[in-house]
């Protein structure tokens, strides 16, 4: 066997001392690159403090100029009462400036009118408040524990007061059992009373006072003109109110209409009349 011996090479401290130089300089470079990066981060952030404190005292300063004062505010409405209402709701006054006004805030309180169903509300500088409103339409008055106007999908919405003027049917004979079972049979109540319409638009002038619900199948009408009740099956409503238009037609010309008290439109033998017993 045979050795041979390798010599190492060792570096001298020349190059070790040169290596921890560079070693200690690059160190140096990244620290003094990190500083600054910390440094430039905090006066970004002093900066951005700054410029928001300054933004809203100037702010500050605006809204309590004249120039932006609440001078108008226009609520598109075709409903004058309701206009009213709102405005009270929202308490502005021409004393307030529109820069400071939150209108979120301000949607909330006029949504809190139960014939609005949402408020669109936009700021027009210098001092103009616009409120768009869309509201509910009544088209009857249901007969509950107390008188609650209904809108077109048979939702009481509002209380009748006696400030409110109004000329709608009323809707009677809803009440069930508990709420769930009431709202159900409004619901119906109001889509006969719109299918009427629909099919008989007659209707408007003769004047419903009255629309009495039995069930889905039933109701009564009672009308201004003659003061009558007329019993109507839903099912065959376009048949029946083309019957129920002949039969007042002929009623009229034979001057017995004062005196009918019920009409049967579906009855099979054509329209069955019943009249006062003293004429």
């Amino acid at each position: 066997m045979t050795w041979r011996y390798i010599p190492l090479r060792h570096k001298s401290a020349l190059q070790l001392n040169s290596e921890n130089k560079k070693q200690e300089s690059k160190f140096a470079k990244f620290r003094k690159a990190s500083l600054y990066c910390l440094v430039s981060i905090i006066s970004c952030i002093i900066i951005a403090y700054l410029l928001k404190y300054f933004f809203l005292s100037f702010i500050t300063v605006l809204s309590y100029s004249d120039f932006f004062k609440l001078k108008n505010i226009v609520i598109n409405c075709g409903d004058k009462k309701i206009k009213d209402e709102v405005l009270l709701l929202t308490g502005l006054d021409s004393d307030q400036s529109v820069l400071k006004q939150n209108l979120k805030k301000l949607r909330t309180k006029i949504l809190m009118h139960p014939s609005v169903v949402d408020a669109k509300l936009k700021i027009k500088l210098p001092d103009t408040l616009m409120i768009n409103l869309k509201t509910r339409t009544p088209v009857a008055i249901s007969s509950l524990d107390k008188l609650y106007f209904v809108d077109e999908q048979g939702h009481a919405y509002k209380r009748v007061s006696v400030l409110d003027t109004y000329d709608y049917p009323v809707i009677t004979g809803v009440l069930g059992n508990d709420m769930e079972e009431t709202e159900k049979r409004l619901k119906s109540a109001t889509e006969i009373l719109k299918k009427l319409r629909e099919v008989a638009p007659e209707l408007l002038s003769w004047g419903v006072s009255e629309l009495h619900y039995v069930d889905e199948r039933f109701v009564y009408l009672y009308l201004k003109e003659i003061r009558a009740g007329v019993r109507i099956h839903t099912p065959e409503i376009q048949e029946e109110m083309g019957k129920l238009t002949k039969a007042i037609v002929y009623l009229r010309e034979i001057g017995l209409l004062n005196k009918v008290t019920q009409i049967i439109p579906y009855h099979t033998g054509g329209v069955a009349v019943a009249l006062k017993e003293k004429l």
